[in-house]
């Protein structure tokens, strides 16, 4: 990755989200959280072709599988980042999977909606996550 592209995804982690170490995107609600996938995920996926997400009422538990997405690059399980009921799904972005392109647009890019049951453990601010993602290439740290 070459050092501006690095800088690009730092700078693409807005501060209105918290976020897990596994790229996801948290929004705290009133009595619900969205969902989403981090812009550094995202265009590390490249084009979408397939995602799969939890219904309606399902229940998630912290770091278990709750779906799968497959993109041109790789096909992966996603994992639940906190634990509680599927409230919504976005039926939006499951019929145009490139809506995930759009992924710090939370109107647009969330995933599901979840009532939490317990409050979510390894939650990062987002200077955390900057330093997570800046880790993976610790070659091209700023000087």
């Amino acid at each position: 990755m070459a050092v501006k592209d690095l800088y690009q995804e730092l700078a693409d982690v807005p501060d209105k989200f918290d976020y897990t170490a596994d790229h996801a995107w948290i929004e705290f609600g009133e009595d619900t959280v969205k969902l989403g996938l981090t812009a550094p995920a995202s265009r590390c996926l490249g084009t979408v072709r397939y995602l799969s997400l939890p219904p309606r009422g399902a229940r998630l538990e912290a770091g278990e599988r709750c779906g799968l997405i497959a993109s041109i690059r790789l096909c992966s399980d996603l994992f639940a980042p906190v634990s509680g009921e599927v409230v919504e799904v976005n039926t939006e972005v499951l019929d145009d999977p490139s809506l995930l392109l759009c992924s710090n647009d939370s109107d647009v890019s969330w995933l599901v909606k979840v009532r939490l049951t317990a409050w979510p453990e390894h939650v990062l601010t987002p200077e955390e996550y900057r330093e997570c993602v800046g880790s993976a290439f610790p070659s091209h740290a700023k000087d």
